[in-house]
Parts: structure tokens; C-alpha cells; sequence
């Protein structure tokens, strides 16, 4: 596998990129690990900062009305602040220990992902490094491979070609010989069969001329003089056709001489260039030429099979290096086509990511909102409790007696004192709560109003010049027996209960404790559910003409006493007016 310089710095470029981005992730999720832990802190401060307030508020509440002389202003006894203030710390750090858990949790985590992180860079990074060693080990041994190929190849070439030269000169030298070695042999033939015709030729006339001689012997002395002469010229006829046979014959010698010093020639030159192929080819000479001339034969054929074993070891390693460069080139593409797929992916994780971010701000900025909203009501409901605890106080309104009717839960009396106390000191302050004090405190002030009532109506009927202040202590505060008789049977007029009024003033005006606290144990006002209920049910005219004392006779008459108290009663009509309108 081959990688252009430019393909690997593109690689090394998108690692790189790959790893500044993990970087940039691990920076960001520590700068908001930090800006968390500095937002803890700051919360922690404010909530150290609002539970100094809170102790404050405390205090101040519960010691506001403690050095005044007058009874109806002092706070309740027996409340612990310490133990409330200890047991909402207790809460308040709980809830705040349980927040900073999860908030190590998932430090924690994003700890853990940022170390995994940091593995897998490492990791691809050794991977990157190892990977490109490797290749450029590879390439470096490619490199020398393809050059001992090309060396190899083109000592190869050379070879072939001189092989190819070679053979075809060793094919017309076999050619060559071939036909001068059967010319020869024709030719040697010829004059073999030519020098025995000529021997027995000349054996034949030898052996004619043997016989002449002796038949020519034999008729000498036979024959006449004349005959001998006759007789010597044919044989001298003979003798000058033997000798011209003779010359032809010397011709020919030379002629076959000639053509053996040609052969000779053509053998000490075949034998040089045989020599040059045992030379060429490295055999040792020996004795056998035919056998050097097989093993020449067979070193050729030898080397022959090596050239065309490194041939196809050429062909093998070119058709193995186009394998490898397709194979390279089908991973240059799934790479790509796994870039461009990690690029899509990436891209839709990031728009994703941008608007679960975009969520994720758009629900700080309302948790925020909601946040401000519920600091800026707890703080008015903080105002509200201490206004009405303030004056549940003021009015001594845990003197009341607490029935099944007027109660709004099933608790013992020392449990709801309990539950009150827990109130007043910020465990359960909610609206039941508020609601419930304030029936309270509108049920102690009907009580006030009532023994204000009975108060002027006995200074009435005396016919005092002046209207004495109202004590806010539990011996004034008696009910007044014709509101009370005229409220059960319902229908009396309004001179009816003030004549049983004025007639029961001298009672409540003789001042003696001990009347005073008979009365209200008898007697009971109005609840808020039986002022409901008279409010509600319709009048009917024998009501209306009777003038039977109701509700809104109460509160008329409310209003216009309110405005003749001294500066001791304002606040109990203020009150009352307040309780009224809300109502």
C-alpha cells in the first residue's frame, strides 16, 4: 500500500483536527467544571448569607414585643428559636449536601468521559505514529524492491537478448555444419568410393598388366621381333593412361587436401567459440567434448528456467503490487466515504447539540424566571407570616379555645401548639397556614369587638362622660349577653339586646376577676364558620323588621366606633377592618 506525501499529511491533518477537537471539549468541560464550582460557591455564600438573615429575622420577631408593659403585646413563652433554627439549618445543608453530590457525580462523570477521551486520543495516536512507521518501512522496502526488480529486469533483458543471439547463431552454426558435415560426408563418400574403384582399378590393370608381361613372356619366345615392337608400343599406350589417371588422382588430392584445411579451420573456430561458451557458461573443460557440449546445453537451459522463474517472479510481484494499489485505492475512497459520513454525523450532532443548547439556556433563563419569581414570593409570604404572626401575638390568639368546629386539623391541642410554633418559626409557612391564623385573629377580634361593645354599652347606661381605653386582657374580653341571645334565638330586636345588655353591665363593669373569667368560660363567640353561615343564609323580612343584629351590623357598628377610639385602640379596628375587607 503506497500514500502520496500529500494523502498523509491529509490523514495526519484530520488526526490532528480530531485531537484538537477533543482538546477544545476537555478545556470547555473543565472551564464549566470550574464556573460550577465558583457557582456553588457563590450559592453557598448566599445561602450562608440568607441563613444569617433568616436567624436575624428570627430573633427580631420573636424579641420584638418583649420589653412592652401591656400583656396583649407580649410574645408567646416556650418557644425554642435555637431548635428550629437548628432543625432548618439541618434541612437547608441536607438539601444543599445532596445537591453537591450530584453535582461530584457528575463531575465525576464528565471526569471519566474526559479521561476515556484522552485514552482513545492517546490510543489513535500511538496507532497514527506506529501506522506511519510501519508505511514508511514499507515504502522504503518497496522502493528497493522496485529497484532490484528494475536491475534484475534489465539484466534479464540482456540475457534474453543474448540468449536469443545465441541461439539463433548456434542454430545456423548446427545449420552450417549440418550441411557442410553432410556435403563433407557426400564428398567423403564420393572419394572413398572413387579411390577403391581406383584401387581396384589399378589392381585390376596391374594385374592385367601381370599378365600381359607373362603372356607377353611367354610369346617372346614364340613370336618374331616384328611382334615385340608392336607389342612395346601398346604398352607405352597403357603407361600414359596410367599416368594421367595418376595426375588426376594428384589433382584431386590436392583438391580434397584443400577442402580438409577449410574443415580443420572451421573446427579450430568452432572449437574457440566452444570454448567461449564454456568460458561464458563457468563449466570446467574435460576430455568428453560431447558431454561439455550437453552441459553447456543444460547450463543454458538452466539459466533459461531461472530468467523465466524471475520473470514470472516479476510478473507475480507486478500483478501483487496492481492488487495493492487498487486494494489502496478502494481504502482511499471507504476512507473518504467514512469521512464525509463521520462529517454528516458530526454535523447533525452539533446542530443537535445547538438546540438542545438553545433548550437547554431557554429553561435556565425560565428557571431563572421562576427562581426570581419564588425568592420574590417566598419573600412576600416571609412579610405576610410576620405581619399576621405579629398580630396573632398582639391579639393573644393562642388563648383561644380550639373545638372541632373551628379547627381545621385533628391534632391534640399540644400537637397544634406545636404546629403553630413550627409556623410562626418558618417550617410550614404556606397558605393554610396564613389562613388559619388569620380565622384566629379574625376570631379574637370579633371577641374584642364584642367586649368593646358591652364595654359602651354598660358606659351607656352609667352615662360616663368619658369612654375609657380598651385593656387587651383576657378578663375584658366578655361576651355580650344580648348579641349572644339575640344571635342564638334569631329573632329579638336590636332595643331588646340592649336593654339585656345594659342590664347585664353592671357585671361585667364591677371589675372582679373571677366573674370576668366565668363569662368567658361560659360564653363562646362567634366562629368563622358561624359568621359564614349568618352571612349566608337569607333574611327573611320578619328579620329584617325585628332588626335583628347581624354581621354587617356589627361591622357598621365596627367602623363607626373605630373612629371614637383613643390611640390605644387603633390598632385592634385597624385590624378589624383589615380582616373585614379581606373577608
Amino acid at each position: 500500500m503506497t500514500m502520496t506525501p500529500a494523502t498523509r499529511q491529509a490523514s495526519i491533518d484530520a488526526l490532528t483536527a480530531k485531537g484538537d477537537l477533543f482538546t477544545k471539549r476537555l478545556f470547555e468541560e473543565k472551564k464549566r467544571v470550574g464556573e460550577l464550582g465558583s457557582k456553588l460557591s457563590e450559592v453557598n455564600s448566599q445561602i450562608a448569607t440568607l441563613r444569617e438573615s433568616n436567624k436575624e429575622r428570627a430573633l427580631k420577631l420573636l424579641n420584638r414585643y418583649t420589653t412592652t408593659s401591656r400583656d396583649a403585646y407580649q410574645r408567646v413563652d416556650g418557644l425554642n428559636p435555637a431548635t428550629l433554627v437548628q432543625q432548618n439549618q439541618r434541612k437547608v445543608v441536607k438539601k444543599l449536601e445532596n445537591q453537591l453530590g450530584k453535582q461530584l457525580v457528575r463531575r465525576s462523570q464528565e471526569e471519566n468521559a474526559n479521561t476515556a477521551i484522552k485514552e482513545t486520543i492517546d490510543k489513535r495516536r500511538r496507532k497514527n505514529n506506529g501506522d506511519s512507521s510501519y508505511r514508511q518501512a514499507l515504502e522504503k522496502e518497496l522502493v528497493k524492491v522496485r529497484e532490484s526488480n528494475a536491475h534484475i529486469m534489465v539484466e534479464a533483458a540482456a540475457v534474453a537478448a543474448e540468449r536469443d543471439r545465441l541461439i539463433d547463431r548456434r542454430n545456423e552454426v548446427i545449420q552450417e555444419d549440418a550441411g557442410k558435415q553432410f556435403a563433407f560426408q557426400a564428398e567423403y563418400n564420393r572419394i572413398c568410393i572413387y579411390i577403391a574403384d581406383q584401387a581396384r582399378a589399378l589392381e585390376k590393370s596391374i594385374g592385367e598388366a601381370a599378365d600381359d608381361v607373362t603372356a607377353k613372356l611367354n610369346l617372346v619366345a614364340t613370336k618374331s621381333a616384328n611382334d615385340t615392337g608392336t607389342k612395346l608400343k601398346s604398352s607405352s599406350d597403357n603407361l600414359q593412361h596410367l599416368q594421367d589417371k595418376i595426375d588426376r588422382i594428384s589433382n584431386e588430392y590436392k583438391v580434397t587436401e584443400k577442402n580438409l584445411r577449410e574443415t580443420r579451420l572451421k573446427i579450430h573456430h568452432f572449437e574457440s567459440k566452444f570454448q567461449e561458451l564454456r568460458r561464458v557458461s563457468g563449466l570446467a573443460p574435460t576430455a568428453n567434448m560431447k558431454k561439455d557440449l550437453e552441459d553447456i546445453i543444460a547450463a543454458f537451459v538452466k539459466r533459461e528456467d531461472d530468467i523465466f522463474s524471475t520473470f514470472s517472479f516479476i510478473q507475480e510481484m507486478n500483478r501483487e503490487c496492481d492488487l495493492t494499489i487498487e486494494s489502496a485505492i478502494k481504502l482511499r475512497e471507504e476512507i473518504k466515504k467514512c469521512k464525509n459520513e463521520q462529517t454528516e454525523s458530526e454535523d447533525a450532532r452539533s446542530a443537535a447539540m445547538n438546540i438542545y443548547k438553545e433548550s437547554l439556556r431557554e429553561v435556565q433563563q425560565e428557571r431563572q424566571r421562576l427562581y426570581e419569581t419564588n425568592i420574590a414570593g417566598r419573600r412576600t409570604i416571609e412579610v405576610i407570616a410576620q405581619r399576621v404572626t405579629a398580630l396573632y401575638f398582639k391579639l393573644k390568639c393562642q388563648a383561644l379555645p380550639h373545638n372541632d368546629e373551628s379547627s381545621r386539623c385533628n391534632l391534640p391541642p399540644a400537637l397544634q401548639i406545636d404546629r403553630k410554633l413550627t409556623t410562626v418559626g418558618g417550617g410550614q409557612v404556606s397558605e393554610k397556614n396564613i389562613l388559619n391564623l388569620l380565622e384566629a385573629i379574625e376570631t379574637r377580634s370579633i371577641q374584642i369587638v364584642d367586649a368593646y361593645l358591652s364595654k359602651v354599652a354598660s358606659q351607656q347606661q352609667t352615662n360616663r362622660s368619658r369612654r375609657p381605653s380598651l385593656i387587651l386582657s383576657p378578663k375584658s374580653f366578655v361576651d355580650l349577653s344580648g348579641f349572644s341571645s339575640s344571635r342564638q334565638l334569631g329573632g329579638m330586636g336590636e332595643s331588646g339586646s340592649k336593654t339585656e345588655s345594659s342590664s347585664s353591665s353592671p357585671s361585667s363593669s364591677d371589675g372582679s376577676s373571677e366573674e370576668g373569667d366565668d363569662i368567658l368560660a361560659i360564653t363562646r363567640p362567634m366562629s368563622v364558620q358561624e359568621l359564614r353561615k349568618e352571612m349566608a343564609r337569607p333574611r327573611t323580612m320578619n328579620d329584617k323588621q325585628a332588626g335583628g343584629f347581624t354581621t354587617s351590623d356589627l361591622s357598621q357598628q365596627v367602623k363607626s366606633d373605630s373612629t371614637e377610639q383613643v390611640n390605644e385602640s387603633k390598632p385592634v379596628g385597624s385590624a378589624l377592618i383589615t380582616t373585614s375587607s379581606h373577608r
